[in-house]
């Protein structure tokens, strides 16, 4: 980083990077939509072939076959399963074998009939928060479809399998939610009941300002689960497209003994803050909770822990879902807060990270490094504090040490015209 990045909260100025205007919205930027809670086929496929955050390599069996027999392009547009001409129409129109792909060409392999893709757990007849991301935001029509009972999986997907009536319609003039994957319609249905075993959810959303319709198969398991996802690696443990978590450093206390926020519970009553749109909310693709902050416009914070903490690590997974300007967007934690005084670990989409020590309201910046934080990818950072010394981490690689922070404070975390989701915050004290 040779230059400065503008900072606009808490009346600072901070580090413009190196290179402006970089794209910041990666890969279904020009899509249209698919579920992502319970996730499609094409979606889980690309969480799980891009688990790297680089090429795609999926290690699910039939997310690797369909890459094998369809290339790799429709994961990396995995929300344009559409078809252009629809009118309305479904059953008759859309071949039965080629629902899934809503008959066309360029997603033949999502119709694959077998019983190992990627699915999600659900209860019958529970509340569930249904999630689909769309870039483009059409207005339109959604009707969900279930399976009818004695649904074989490795079978092709017929019109007959699908119960006669949507178990849920909705209606929106443009999404109305930000999620971990950018512009989104956001809605609470009522799953369907007395269903059990595995079964499959088709999303259809019919647009009303075009003839097109965009499809969505979702596989599920109505057993009792709340959300998780079988058919990766790590059953149920999969965080998204970063790497593992590291273990705490030698000299640190057993995981969190000072302070564990895992937002399992449903709601962030530990912290407090003023403004911004934060809330609890399951990630689509994990059965894991995360605190997402969602409003684009300004500077937002949240902040826990004891003004009395002296020596810790603080932990956190952070991901960037959504940026409103390019050359502002920002988010990361704090630790030591003490009055307008703190450390601080800022990260900025696109462009890389820096580690401040602010003092009295003034800014210093201590370190800095460029790398490839893009949107909707999650990042592990750490900030390590000791006597008068702070320690910036990110991804388990030291990014930079500095000497003159508050003797003690505070935790939080903050966002800055972006949307993001934290999750897995932990305080270990240090010995």
């Amino acid at each position: 980083m040779s230059s400065r990045r503008r900072w606009l909260g808490l009346g600072v100025v901070l580090a413009l990077l190196a290179s402006a205007g970089g794209a910041w919205l990666a890969g279904s930027a020009q899509a249209h939509g698919a579920n992502a809670s319970p996730g499609s086929r094409t979606y889980l496929c690309f969480k799980d072939a891009h688990h790297t955050g680089g090429d795609l390599d999926a290690r699910n069996p039939a997310c690797k076959q369909a890459i094998a027999d369809g290339g790799k392009q429709p994961l990396w547009d995995w929300p344009g399963v559409g078809n252009s001409a629809t009118k309305g129409r479904t059953r008759g129109f859309i071949p039965d074998g080629k629902i899934c792909s809503a008959n066309n060409k360029t997603y033949a392999a999502y119709d694959a009939a077998r019983a190992d893709w990627p699915a999600t757990h659900l209860t019958s007849g529970a509340k569930w928060d249904f999630r689909f991301p769309s870039h483009d935001g059409h207005p339109g029509t959604f009707s969900l479809y279930i399976t009818k009972d004695g649904y074989d999986p490795t079978k092709p997907l017929a019109w007959d399998d699908l119960e006669s009536k949507p178990c849920d319609t909705h209606t929106f003039p443009a999404p109305n939610a930000s999620g971990s994957d950018g512009r989104e319609f956001d809605w609470n249905i009522t799953l369907p009941a007395h269903k059990t075993g595995k079964h499959l959810l088709l999303t259809y959303w019919q647009r009303s300002d075009a003839d097109g319709a965009f499809f969505s198969c979702s596989d599920v398991v109505f057993d009792g689960g709340h959300g998780e996802i079988s058919g990766f690696p790590n059953d149920n443990q999969w965080k998204g497209t970063g790497p593992a978590p590291t273990a705490p450093a030698a000299d640190a206390a057993p995981r969190g003994d000072m302070f564990v926020e895992t937002f399992e519970d449903g709601d962030f009553d530990d912290w407090y803050g003023l403004g911004g749109s934060w809330r609890v909310m399951k990630t689509g693709w994990s059965i894991a909770n995360v605190l997402q902050q969602s409003n684009l416009q300004g500077v937002w914070q949240q902040v826990s822990g004891d003004v009395r903490w002296a020596d810790y690590r603080l932990t956190a997974h952070l991901r960037a879902a959504e940026c409103d300007r390019s050359d502002t967007c920002a988010f990361g934690m704090s630790a030591r807060m003490a009055g307008d005084s703190q450390a601080r670990l800022v990260l900025f989409p696109g462009y890389g990270g820096q580690l401040e020590v602010i003092r009295n309201g003034k800014v210093r910046v201590a370190a800095s490094v460029p790398f490839d934080m893009r949107t909707r990818q999650w990042r592990i950072i750490e900030l390590a504090v000791r006597g008068d010394t702070v320690t910036a981490i990110i991804d388990g690689t030291v990014i930079g040490t500095a000497t003159g922070i508050p003797a003690s404070g505070e935790i939080g975390i903050f966002t800055q015209a972006a949307s993001a989701s934290f999750d897995n915050l932990d305080v270990y004290r240090l010995k």
